[in-house]
């Protein structure tokens, strides 16, 4: 599906449209506004929905009042439920834009099926789930739910009661939105690796001093960290596909270990030599590129989104890199680095 992202009066632009592939790569001199392109679409990837509870509240009395076996009331109930959901989204998403960009605009999302507005109190989804997504009560005792839209489809059976077709339809909610506007709206299968990761990975000993240095850091240098523990432990859970990595590993001359100390397991390189250093200590390039790596070789990451991924890499680690993003790419994953 195409996907387009149109900005108006956004930073240094006065208006552009970037059509998103599966590898979009930004590269120009500096200060042309690289970065806030890749931070702007980081925040669209990463927002989630906003209170979604108090949208949820102004369905009370028909929830309190449906019956699963009257078709057309659950089906009402469900067109209720995903544009609470539209709603609820589009707050996010402003949300998420104002954590982590400090500048204003008009910013336009488009699939071949919907559209995502944001702009000071206008914002919104065109159409809004809704309206997009045709639902269909197969049958009731137990409720059985067919959910389309376009070339989408999900079915949901054996739904006994009024808990279970709200997991259900906030499920789909996610599906569909995600199918909509993909790789948008993907908060738990996105990373975003942000410049200066060489002297943000020093922070990286333990978790408890990454907590103390919190508050110190900004919302997107706060997520890396976070990150960064979460591609580590996907490591140790064997997530990672380390045959994609092996030449990465070679070319560096290291191995990346969790060594475990009272009950906590910290990273540690052994480099070529056999000595073992704490991640945080290691060369620059090491701290540089092995998120990168770590990322693109997870499975269960599908969008990366990498500023400046040749910093602090010889040309040959970066041909490495590169052949390692065509690798992660044949195998379905997104990515958007920027170079400078």
């Amino acid at each position: 599906m195409t996907l387009t992202l149109t900005i108006k009066n956004f930073g240094p632009f006065k208006e552009s449209l970037i059509e998103l592939k599966p590898l979009t790569v930004f590269i120009g001199r500096n200060s042309l506004g690289k970065s806030l392109l890749l931070r702007l679409l980081w925040g669209l990837s990463s927002a989630k929905p906003k209170d979604l509870d108090k949208e949820l509240a102004g369905l009370k009395a028909k929830r309190d009042s449906l019956s699963l076996k009257d078709k057309e009331k659950v089906r009402e109930y469900a067109k209720l439920y995903m544009k609470a959901f539209s709603i609820s989204l589009v707050k996010g998403v402003e949300k998420r834009i104002n954590e982590v960009l400090s500048t204003a605009g008009e910013i336009t999302v488009s699939s071949e099926l919907a559209t995502l507005r944001i702009k000071l109190n206008e914002s919104k989804i065109e159409p809004s789930l809704d309206q997009l997504v045709e639902i269909e009560v197969r049958r009731t005792s137990p409720l059985g739910i067919v959910f389309r839209a376009k070339e989408a489809e999900n079915t949901e059976e054996n739904i006994l009661s009024k808990d279970d077709l709200d997991d259900v339809l906030l499920v789909n909610s996610f599906y569909f939105t995600f199918s909509l506007f993909y790789p948008l709206f993907n908060p738990d299968e996105t990373v975003f690796l942000i410049d200066g990761r060489a002297s943000l990975t020093e922070f990286l000993p333990t978790p408890e001093r990454s907590m103390k240095l919190y508050s110190f850091l900004d919302t997107v240098s706060r997520d890396y960290i976070t990150s960064y523990y979460r591609l580590l432990s996907d490591f140790d859970k064997g997530k990672v596909d380390l045959s994609m990595l092996r030449d990465f590993f070679d070319e560096l001359g290291f191995s990346l270990k969790l060594i475990e100390s009272d009950g906590v397991k910290s990273p540690y390189v052994e480099m070529w030599n056999r000595v073992t250093l704490p991640l945080s200590q290691s060369p620059s390039g090491i701290r540089e590129s092995l998120s990168m790596a770590l990322a693109l070789g997870n499975e269960d990451i599908s969008v990366v989104y990498i500023e400046e991924p040749e910093a602090h890499l010889h040309p040959r680690a970066q041909r490495i890199i590169a052949k390692l993003m065509a690798k992660a790419l044949k195998k379905g994953k997104t990515h958007l680095p920027h170079y400078s």
